[in-house]
């Protein structure tokens, strides 16, 4: 059984390592010739979801601050790939909406992702991947239930 902290904390760094050398790898090949960085697609990944947000709600379902999330949509509406504006009922109230030129570039970019993660993870055997996907679900269950 385990139970030493050092072994607990060589197993984090070698995960840490292999997450390290993962994005060395996918981050060239999915973001090097694209035109947003992988938090704005997020972003644009959120806003697909539905018609229109405000900046508070893409935050929370980011789980970022929303001075932060301001800034991204800033860099998103000058792209043009965004439409910020006021309500009618409520001019202090800010809605934010995926438009056609950020959903085309939504779609090619998570295209393309989804076509360099399948390279590489349809390389691994099922039943890893199948004990892969299970370890990180049960370790976003744990840390959702902090």
């Amino acid at each position: 059984m385990r139970g030493l902290a050092s072994d607990l904390l060589l197993d984090i760094e070698r995960l840490e390592s292999a997450y390290n050398e993962i994005l060395e790898v996918l981050k060239p090949e999915i973001w090097e010739e694209e035109e947003v960085t992988a938090t704005q697609f997020h972003i644009l990944k959120t806003l697909i979801k539905k018609e229109k947000w405000t900046v508070t709600e893409i935050a929370d379902a980011m789980r970022v601050r929303a001075s932060a999330t301001t800034v991204i949509i800033d860099r998103l509406v000058k792209r043009g790939l965004v439409n910020r504006y006021r309500s009618d009922l409520d001019r202090r109230i800010v809605y934010v909406e995926i438009n056609p030129d950020g959903k085309d570039t939504y779609e090619r970019i998570n295209s393309k992702r989804n076509s360099v993660l399948m390279k590489y993870i349809s390389q691994l055997p099922e039943s890893t991947l199948v004990q892969l996907v299970s370890s990180f679900e049960q370790l976003a269950a744990v840390i959702k239930n902090k």
